[in-house]
């Protein structure tokens, strides 16, 4: 019977914190050159509203640098919800006190938010365009296909799929979350478009609950 002993051999009582950090850190050491190109081979998503789905993209991003291929599908699954909970919270018309709106929110299925609030043309919902909502439904069907245990065993390259979903959530954060779409750039300050999207809400900048 296969057996799984967590025996570490640290001694951890005499060290400091520190030197503890190195030495897990030198576990890396086999794998720079992955962790490298890996890490070279991710584009840069730019100048993002500083968000907890924003935030929560920068952790998946760095478990796909260190090689935590499923566990950056599913952080990246947790992105789509917390990105789709902060747009229906920004912009879907709703009159009550904020607390009930983010308990509203928080309550709906993702799918629901989706689908039926942020876009959703025969009831007159555009709130993001069809790619941004194909993308929400694409990341979240990936991801609960690696958080189910139903689907273990499934036969992909797993570096190839967690690539592949992070760089969806790349394509939504970069749409939703850019703030060069809202605003110019003009003598170091930041100008309002006129263009930009109109907020019912303020933008929930709130990353550093995550840190």
């Amino acid at each position: 019977m296969d057996v799984f002993l967590d025996l570490d051999p640290i001694e951890k009582e005499n060290i400091s914190n520190k030197d503890l950090a190195n030495l897990y850190l030198k576990k890396f050491s086999p794998i720079l050159d992955s962790i490298g190109e890996r890490i070279r081979d991710i584009k840069k998503i730019g100048v993002s509203y500083d968000t907890a789905s924003v935030a929560l993209y920068d952790q998946a991003k760095d478990l796909y640098f260190l090689g935590y291929f499923v566990s950056a599908i599913m952080v990246c699954r947790s992105i789509a919800e917390y990105l789709a909970y902060e747009i229906f919270f920004e912009e879907v018309e709703i009159s009550g006190e904020e607390i009930l709106l983010k308990s509203v929110a928080e309550n709906l299925d993702f799918r629901k938010i989706v689908n039926e609030f942020l876009y959703n043309p025969k009831k007159g919902f555009i709130i993001i365009d069809k790619d941004s909502h194909d993308l929400f439904n694409e990341i979240y069907t990936l991801g609960n296909a690696w958080i189910h245990p139903n689907s273990l065993g499934k036969v992909v390259k797993i570096k190839d799929e967690s690539k592949m979903i992070l760089g969806k959530v790349q394509l939504l954060i970069s749409s939703l979350r850019d703030v060069i779409k809202d605003y110019d750039v003009s003598d170091g300050k930041l100008i309002k478009k006129t263009t930009a999207r109109k907020k019912i809400r303020p933008i929930a900048l709130k990353s550093s609950d995550l840190l």
